[in-house]
Order: C-alpha cells, then structure tokens, then sequence
C-alpha cells in the first residue's frame, strides 16, 4: 500500500525528475569527491531506487544527460566510474 502512494507521490509533476537529477549533479559536484567507492555506489543505488518508481523516465533522461554535458564540459576532473555506473545502472533499468 505505501507503494502505491509513494509511486503517486513521485509521480504528481515533473519536479520529480528534474529534482532527483539536480540531487545527483550536486553529489557529483561535491559529496562523491569526498566519499569512498563503496559509498558512492550505496547513493547511486538509492538514487536509482527512485528513479524506479518514476513513469515519465524519459524526462529524467533529458534532464540527466544535460547535466553530464555541463558537467563533463565545467568540471577539470570529473568522477568517470562513478558516471559509468549511473549510466550502467539506467541501461540496466530502462535498456538502451
């Protein structure tokens, strides 16, 4: 039952998506810097957790991949596995 509610919830607006995007670019851009592999792949995990409840995947897709160009174009040292694994973790889900 708290499923189904916490699936509606998730799904009321697209702020949803863009604000679960914005969380992960501000983990890139600050929190996984300072943490260890094994943390940075718990976050990750949790993230895509909800990224499963989402319907409209489509949209956080569009509003991830512009926030890997910025980031891949600002930062001087971006975080590669932790990118790849995002990216793993999103095929794994929603495919190709």
């Amino acid at each position: 039952m708290w499923i189904t509610f916490f699936e509606s919830f998730i799904n009321e607006n697209e702020k949803t998506a863009k604000s679960l995007v914005l969380y992960l670019d501000d983990q890139f851009k600050k929190e996984f810097k300072n943490n260890t592999e094994v943390e940075i792949s718990d976050k990750i995990e949790k993230i895509i957790q909800i990224f499963k409840f989402l319907k409209n995947k489509d949209m956080f897709e569009s509003f991830y991949k512009n926030s890997l160009a910025k980031r891949l174009l600002d930062s001087r040292r971006i975080l590669e596995d932790a990118e790849r694994e995002v990216i793993k973790k999103l095929k794994e889900e929603c495919g190709f």
